[in-house]
């Protein structure tokens, strides 16, 4: 299996006018995370994701979920400063496979960064409508953003396990 699958563009027109509505009215956003780490001077580190309204990504999940073969947990869209982020080290996440969808490109920073199952080490820059699949097990990282606001959108997903049929 691919470590990283790219997509372009999977958001349809009024998902992605849906998605740009809400990054641009902060009145319309419910907080979903607000972490407060410090780094190694003491300072707050913060990044916030706000949850959008899962009725209006009915096309887009339903293509990351493969028409429902795999389960949502959860979906969000990240925002990220220089001052408000919370810088990680590589990791993997816990869940099965995620995505990420990008909104723009006018910052620094805040490239994608991952490790091949051979070890090399691969950097993907957004763009707005770029979307990535990171299946279980990649090493990744999303660099410091120096300036400016990165958006994305992130969906972590999990296997559904088969139910047995039986006649009972």
């Amino acid at each position: 299996m691919d470590e990283i699958k790219i997509y372009h563009n999977i958001l349809t027109n009024e998902e992605l006018e849906y998605i740009n509505e809400l990054i641009g009215d902060k009145s319309k956003w419910i907080w979903r995370t607000n972490f407060d780490d410090k780094n190694d001077k003491g300072e707050k580190l913060w990044y916030d994701s706000i949850l959008p309204d899962y009725t209006k990504l009915k096309n887009y999940h339903n293509f990351v979920s493969q028409n429902g073969k795999y389960k949502i947990i959860e979906t969000a869209i990240n925002i990220i400063t220089k001052e408000r982020q919370n810088i990680n080290n590589f990791h993997y996440d816990s869940s099965d496979f995620s995505f990420a969808t990008y909104f723009n490109n006018n910052f620094k920073g805040g490239r994608f960064f991952y490790y091949n199952e051979n070890k090399e080490k691969f950097i993907i820059n957004p763009e707005p409508g770029l979307t990535i699949q990171i299946n279980t097990g990649v090493y990744h990282q999303v660099e410091e953003v120096f300036d400016g606001i990165r958006y994305s959108l992130y969906t972590f997903l999990e296997y559904t396990p088969k139910q047995n049929k039986t006649l009972l």
